[in-house]
């Protein structure tokens, strides 16, 4: 046999080791695809779109705002069934977000300027709603009608809460809430494109990671990049 015939790839395929590189490489192949599809599909193959997905705020100028807008981020797991549900986003550890939240929605109406506790908040706006106080249009007319009405709901019922919760912290008062009035709803939006870009891309991606292997071993092994059968 000339040294030609030994430069392709059927003189390769008469050696037993070969034959057993190309099993292992192939098996190589198959779990490296198998591993990443798995962690791409089990991420989800949807997301949630950050700059559409929309906050709308239930109280004083009802404003609306994204998420993206106020540099928070939602998961798949915030919108069970592709819906929000607020009092189990409450109960979800997500107090930071939330407080974002009601701060860009302003409930200054007894708060004052920060808010400190989100469930203390979300108790205030509870009892103002079952007082209809927040029927009260907001205007300089009204004002003093209003802050008389915040004022006798707030000593009625709200500092009996705050006596109550004391020694309570965190979602230790959701016990104490009603979730009769919503400061705010979060419509999602979703999308397919990451996961779409991640699947194409890193599958080929892998694919010519593999195929630049074979080339290089085909290099070093017999000289060419491209043999001849």
């Amino acid at each position: 046999m000339n040294m030609e015939n030994k430069k392709t790839t059927s003189y390769l395929n008469t050696k037993g080791w070969y034959r057993l590189l190309k099993v292992i490489f192939g098996i190589g192949f198959i779990i490296v695809l198998v591993i990443f599809n798995f962690v791409a599909f089990s991420g989800g193959i949807k997301k949630v779109e950050q700059n559409q997905t929309t906050i709308h705020c239930n109280i004083k100028d009802k404003q609306t705002f994204t998420a993206q807008s106020l540099n928070i981020s939602f998961s798949n797991n915030d919108f069970p069934n592709g819906q929000f549900d607020y009092k189990k986003f409450f109960g979800g550890f997500n107090d930071y977000t939330i407080k974002s939240i009601l701060t860009a929605c302003n409930p200054k109406v007894f708060t004052g300027q920060k808010v400190d506790d989100v469930y203390d908040v979300q108790k205030g706006y509870e009892i103002l709603n079952k007082a209809d106080v927040l029927s009260i249009p907001i205007s300089n007319d009204n004002q003093s009608v209003r802050d008389s009405a915040v004022n006798t709901a707030m000593d009625k019922d709200y500092l009996p809460y705050k006596n109550q919760t004391s020694n309570l912290f965190g979602s230790s008062k959701m016990a104490y809430l009603d979730f009769s009035f919503k400061i705010f709803d979060i419509t999602p939006v979703f999308t397919y494109n990451s996961f779409l870009e991640l699947f194409f891309i890193g599958n080929i991606v892998i694919l010519l990671i593999f195929e630049a292997i074979r080339r290089i071993f085909y290099y070093i092994v017999l000289g060419k990049i491209n043999p001849e059968k």
